[in-house]
């Protein structure tokens, strides 16, 4: 036997053995359980009931049950009665609604102004009378206020008026006064009390007792 041969039994032998110690010591498998055969149940077989028909099964018997204890009574018309204990008595709602009650106790007609409307309505007409005598009562004096009053000047759609040489938007206050309208030709300072008028270089203003007053621009004029 010459090498290559020998070489050849050698791995025959190793497999062997590899395979004797694989089948030794080889995994344990849990054992399979076969399933249970299956069968076909017919439907009819399983006696099922529906609900209609035990309703009525139950009912037969409740109604066999009352005929044989003598619950109830029937009259000749065929319509049942009930026991005497077991009547029941409709009260009159007419006459047993406290709503209905009181509804028809009430005195007052439901269709004539409620007294709180009234009140409401004297209370606007007596906050409109206040505030009518507070516009006539309070009238503040109208006079003419010496400033230097030199130009306006536009700045964003908005006149802001030159003043004694500063510039002044409407809102300012000027000499303890707030600027409430500037004009071309007019600047209109007020307080609680008076309203005063700062005529522009050229312009003048006559005022009459009412408080009423012109505007007179000679610059433009000439």
């Amino acid at each position: 036997m010459n090498s290559k041969q020998l070489f050849f039994f050698s791995l025959l032998l190793l497999s062997v053995a590899m395979g004797m110690h694989w089948f030794k010591n080889r995994p344990k498998t849990a054992p399979q359980i076969m399933d249970r055969p299956r069968t076909a149940i017919n439907i009819g077989d399983l006696q099922l009931q529906d609900d209609s028909e035990q309703g009525t099964e139950n009912g037969s018997e409740t109604a066999d049950i009352d005929k044989k204890t003598g619950q109830g009574t029937e009259t000749a018309s065929g319509s049942s009665t009930l026991p005497a204990s077991e009547t029941v008595t409709i009260e009159d709602p007419l006459t047993s609604d406290p709503v209905i009650i009181a509804f028809k106790n009430l005195k007052r007609n439901l269709f004539e102004k409620s007294p709180y409307s009234k009140l409401a309505e004297e209370a606007r007409a007596l906050s409109g009378k206040t505030e009518e005598i507070s516009d006539t009562t309070v009238k503040k004096s109208v006079s003419l206020l010496t400033a230097n009053f030199s130009a306006t000047i536009n700045i964003r759609n908005e006149l802001v008026a030159i003043i004694d040489s500063r510039l002044y938007r409407k809102g300012d206050v000027f000499q303890d006064k707030k600027i409430t309208e500037i004009l071309n030709e007019l600047v209109v300072v007020e307080n609680k009390n008076a309203r005063q008028l700062i005529p522009k270089t050229g312009v003048n203003i006559s005022i009459a007792e009412d408080g009423t007053y012109t505007v007179e621009d000679s610059f433009h004029k000439n």
